[in-house]
């Protein structure tokens, strides 16, 4: 940023200069599932909502872990919505967590 006084009169003409780092906004993230408890095979949709801290529309993309292994990843949609369809989780406890990866504006 670079802020110009022009001369005028007796005034000399003078300028300064200032740095100024501009981070991404913070997000929110939230998870839902189409189902808590499933068959073996059978069809859970999860749902992904990313929300801004303050003004803009996140964009790009959200992955989709069980534990700590990717299960997918899907682009959010107009909505702030990154959906997941899957049959593919094993038997027992599963932990599913949503990671939102960022855009320029959000982190």
């Amino acid at each position: 940023m670079t802020a110009t006084f022009v001369a005028q009169g007796n005034d000399l003409a003078s300028s300064g200069t200032a740095n100024l780092i501009v981070t991404p906004a913070n997000s929110q993230i939230s998870l839902t599932a189409s189902a808590t408890q499933t068959r073996l095979g059978q069809n859970v949709i999860f749902t992904a909502n990313v929300s801004s801290t303050t003004t803009g529309m996140p964009t790009g993309t959200v992955v989709f872990l069980n534990g700590s292994a990717q299960i997918g990843e899907a682009l959010l949609n107009a909505t702030r919505q990154a959906i997941l369809n899957t049959q593919n989780l094993p038997p027992g406890t599963d932990t599913i967590t949503a990671q939102y990866q960022g855009d320029v504006n959000f982190q």
